[in-house]
């Protein structure tokens, strides 16, 4: 038989026991917890692996790569940007620089050149080509070169098709060639559209051969414009120039002697002098005229220099 224990005894024992009991499962509650975390932080961080690519080097994660391929595309857009800004900038800079301007308001040219700026004692000199026979041309091709006399050409685009090398001589030369019509028609007589017609022609003939192409002068034949005339061929891109003074060298009522006083006792300031290209004549009275002129005080200069 068990010894008696009192009653406060027996139930402070079972209280104990108690106790215990609960204290160690707060502990495991706590070590399942600290389990529970210990094994989310080990496998929840290895959801993406660690990658290298072919030098060794780590490939970031998805997200990462999402940003640097965002921050890429950005980078390239803008430079593109930047790339076609400049790339338009010098490309105007190097038109402007490089070429004449050819596009001509019509209010600029809207009459008929016959002379240039009189403030200044200046002439130029100018010769048609209106014939595909070479004749004196490389003499007179000569003195002016030799005399450093400026001088503009115009020529027909027929001709300019039939014997380039006429053309092509001139430009080697380096003088300008501009646009006489391509078949020598008398421009009042033809419509706008024909007209248009002959000089894109002549200056297609003639832009072959030359550098700089027929514009911005064109010289009616015969000297035949009217404000319609120099209407279409403003918006065609050219002023219409035609002379002061016809040496009358092409004619055979004129002698050499002739037509050198004709043009030196009718010279003015801002006078345009109109002769033939490959007329004997022309090329026998070239030289003794720049002389002559200059001798007078008259500066030889291009055309553009006198119609400014």
């Amino acid at each position: 038989m068990r010894p008696y224990r009192p009653y406060h005894q027996a139930h402070a024992s079972t209280r104990d026991g108690g106790i215990f009991r609960a204290g160690k499962i707060f502990l495991m509650l706590i070590a399942l917890v600290l389990l529970f975390f210990i094994i989310k932080g080990v496998f929840g961080s290895s959801a993406e692996p660690n990658l290298v690519d072919g030098t060794g080097q780590a490939i970031p994660p998805t997200n990462e790569v999402a940003n640097t391929a965002s921050t890429n595309v950005a980078v390239v857009t803008n430079t593109n940007a930047n790339t076609n800004a400049s790339a338009n900038t010098n490309t105007s800079s190097n038109t402007n620089a490089d070429a004449p301007s050819t596009a001509f308001d019509t209010t600029a040219c809207d009459q008929v050149y016959s002379r240039g700026s009189s403030e200044t004692k200046a002439a130029v000199l100018t010769f048609n080509v209106g014939t595909t026979k070479e004749g004196a041309l490389p003499q007179l091709l000569t003195a002016l070169k030799q005399a450093n006399a400026p001088a503009a050409f115009f020529a027909r685009g027929d001709v300019a098709t039939e014997n380039p090398s006429l053309i092509q001589k001139i430009s080697e030369a380096g003088f300008p060639v501009y646009n006489l019509t391509n078949t020598h028609v008398r421009a009042t007589d033809v419509s706008a559209e024909e007209l248009v017609a002959e000089l894109e022609e002549a200056d297609t003939a003639i832009d072959e051969l030359v550098t700089t192409g027929s514009q911005p002068y064109f010289r009616p034949p015969y000297g035949a414009a009217d404000d319609d005339v120099v209407a279409t061929a403003a918006e065609a891109g050219y002023c219409t120039v035609t002379w002061t003074i016809d040496a009358m060298d092409w004619s055979t009522e004129y002698t050499a002697a002739s037509s050198q006083a004709r043009v030196l006792d009718n010279i003015s300031s801002g006078a345009i002098v109109l002769m033939q290209a490959s007329n004997a004549t022309t090329a026998e009275i070239v030289p003794p005229i720049i002389t002559a002129l200059r001798n007078q005080g008259y500066t030889l200069v291009d055309l553009t220099t006198i119609l400014d």
